[in-house]
Parts: structure tokens; sequence; C-alpha cells
């Protein structure tokens, strides 16, 4: 199955679908984290899996905002604005997007390196699905890049996030 194929798959699932479809998902573990742990710990769950269902899609959120925000809004502080030219623009939202798929293995690297200190076991697929469902919150925040001078209220949904990876430890 290619990549765009599996996009449109996890962006628009049948309601009779066995697995909750990537809205639904995103939803309940922001909204209803200690319900939805449970039904994530539960789950047969892949790497590639999580990324190409969930954190590819949910990644672009804040690169998109953020690219719409700097080009269409412009960037700037107090009473002088700016727009930024497209290609820049491009590139930081490029990278942003690049840099939020990494982060979110390298978390899931030091949860599962940090885990046998805390008295837990040692598991990287139970260590990423940690990671990559305690930053929906963070990458949901990334609506607020549309206006880059609201884009410091990410702070409180990155917040959030840390709130969503202790209740699913």
């Amino acid at each position: 199955m290619n990549v765009i194929q599996r996009f449109k798959n996890a962006l628009f699932r049948p309601k009779q679908a066995r697995h909750m479809s990537l809205f639904a998902r995103a939803k309940n573990a922001v909204l209803k984290p200690q319900h939805f742990w449970v039904i994530a710990a539960a789950e047969q769950a892949s790497l590639s899996g999580l990324y190409f269902n969930y954190l590819l899609i949910l990644a672009a959120i804040p690169a998109v905002c953020a690219l719409l925000g700097m080009v269409v809004v412009g960037v700037g502080g107090f009473t002088v604005t700016g727009k930024v030219p497209f290609l820049f623009a491009f590139l930081v939202a490029f990278v942003c997007y690049l840099l939020s798929l990494i982060m979110v293995y390298v978390l899931s690297l030091a949860i599962n390196a940090l885990a046998p200190s805390f008295d837990g076991k040692s598991d990287p697929l139970r260590a990423f699905k940690l990671a990559a469902y305690a930053s929906t919150a963070p990458l949901l925040g990334g609506f607020f890049g549309l206006f880059p001078a609201m884009s410091s209220l990410s702070l409180v949904c990155a917040m959030y996030g840390v709130a969503l990876m202790y209740l699913g430890l």
C-alpha cells in the first residue's frame, strides 16, 4: 500500500472499522486521557503503523500552520510586522516537521532507557506509544502557529503533553 493510500485510510476510516480514526484518537487522547490510555495499552500497534497512521499526519499540523502564519499573517512584535518569503517559510516548516517526528522517537528512546530506573519494564513499543500519544496535545497546539502573535500559547499545550505523559505512565 502506498503512502497516499495509507494517508487516506488514516483520515477517512469507515465507522465500522475496528480501530479509532485519527480524529477520534486525538480527541480522546486530549479530552479523555484516563480512558484513552487503557485502550492504547491494549491495542496492537507497530512503530511504522503509529508513524504512518498517526504521527505523519498530526506532525503536519504545526508545520502547515506555521507556514501559513509566516507567509499570510506575518511575524513581528508590538507594532512592526513583516511577511516572510515563501521559500524561507517552507524551509522552516519542513525542518520543524522533520524535527517533530525525530523528537518523538528520541523521547521514546529516553522513556525506554529510563523505565528500569523507575521499576518499569523496558519495552520500546510501549515507550513509543507513550511518546507518540503524549505528543498529541503539543502537536495540536501547533494551530496557534497560524497567528504568530499567539504561538506562545502552544507552550500551554506542551505542558498538557507532559501531563498526558504522566497519566500514561
